[in-house]
Order: C-alpha cells, then structure tokens, then sequence
C-alpha cells in the first residue's frame, strides 16, 4: 500500500471500542523518505478515576510510613570516653548557609557527639576571618581552619564539612589519630580520590603553613574545570 507525501496511516491489532476499553495500537506514518512507528494508549474514564484514587492512597500510605519513621526515636548505648585531647570540631560555613538551619540535623549530631565524648563544636562563618581573601569559598575555609587554630591551643582540630554529621558515636578522633601525622586525610570509597572536605589537623606550626599554602592555591588554578580544593590537594600531594 502507498501513501502520498504528508498522508499518515494507521493500523491497529483491534477492533475494539474507544469508548469501553483501554486501546494501544501500533502507530505508522509515512512523511516523505522517513518512515516513523509509534504507539499510543487511550483509557477510558472509569479506569483514570481508577488510577487516580490508587495514586491518591499510594501517597497517603507513604506518607504515613515517612511521618512515623521521622517521629521514631532511636536508642543506643554510648561507650562515653573523655578525651585527654584538647580536640575540637570545626566547621566553616559561608553566607546564608550560616543562620538558615541549612545544616542543623548535622551539625546537631556533631554536637551531640562533641558533647559526650568532651570535645568543642565550632562552627563559624567565614566572612568573620577578613585575612583569608580567597575568592573561592571552598579554598578560604582551609584558611579560616589556620586561623582558628593559630588564636587557640587545641591539640587537634577536626575540620568536616557542614553536611557531615555522625553515624556512630561510640566511635572517637582518638582511633584515627596517629603519633607521626601532622595532617590526616581520608580517600573516597568509590573513586580513591583525596578528600579535601574533612581532616583531622595537629595543630603545629607545619600543619597550619600547610593549610596556608593549601588555600592559596585558589591563586594558581588553571583555567576551566579544575575541581576547586578537591582538585588541587591532589596537585599538592
């Protein structure tokens, strides 16, 4: 069978009717030198109320489930151990990301856990720092963590990113810390990369020019894509 240019064609497998049952047919169409297939589904009425009561009740059944898991509460014994480190948990956050409980269910574990094994949280916001001029925020944060420790006399200073909060708290800083390391870094699981988001810093004077130099290096990116901090530790490494 031919067609004239720009006439289309339909064939279907039925011959049922539209107006009682659920139709989807086979589509062809023939414009020119292409030749097109398709398929398209009309439902009737009766069966889209249908659907659309089974969708409505689908949501009210989920959103049950969500409201009562959000409402549980968990328990879990806690091994509390008090450090003999004057350890802090530091966090640096910039802008509107400050004061808009951007962080809260994180930066509230944090502190929860701070709070049971003696540690101090700190969270501050960069803008607070004017000697760290670095344009990009990612790079100034590292230098936000220098000044910190140089103004105070913590051993160590744990810095996390703002969406980093804790999934066990019987673990402590302690476990990870190592006699002869200035700087502890940590690869991702799935990539091997260097992360640059979350360090446990001795706080040396070694350790802080490091950082220094490190945050600086917002000053010498190439141009184009260059994965900001995250890309640059590995150029320092």
């Amino acid at each position: 069978m031919h067609a004239k240019k720009g006439s289309r064609l339909f064939a279907s497998k039925y011959s049922l009717s539209r107006k009682n049952y659920s139709l989807c047919s086979p589509r062809s169409s023939v414009a020119g030198d292409s030749y097109h297939r398709m398929s398209y589904c009309i439902i009737p009425p009766s069966r889209r109320y249908a659907l659309f009561i089974i969708s409505c009740l689908s949501m009210l059944i989920l959103f049950h489930i969500y409201s009562n898991y959000e409402r549980q509460d968990f328990y879990r014994n806690l091994s509390a151990k008090r450090s003999k480190l004057d350890i802090a948990l530091l966090v640096v956050l910039t802008g509107a990301r400050v004061n808009n409980g951007y962080y809260k269910i994180a930066s509230d574990s944090l502190r929860c856990y701070s709070r049971i094994h003696d540690y101090k949280f700190i969270s501050v916001d960069d803008a607070d720092y004017p000697e760290c001029k670095q344009p990009d925020m990612y790079f100034r944060r590292h230098c936000v963590v220098a000044v910190v420790m140089e103004r105070s006399s913590f051993d160590y200073v744990v810095f996390l990113d703002g969406d980093i909060g804790v999934a066990n708290p019987n673990r402590t800083i302690e476990e990870f810390i190592t006699d002869n390391s200035e700087i502890i870094f940590y690869d991702r699981f799935w990539n091997w990369e260097i992360m640059a988001g979350s360090y446990i810093a001795r706080n040396t004077p070694w350790t802080r020019k490091f950082l220094r130099g490190f945050s600086n290096y917002n000053f010498r990116l190439p141009k184009g894509y260059d994965g900001t901090d995250n890309g640059a530790i590995h150029v320092i490494f």
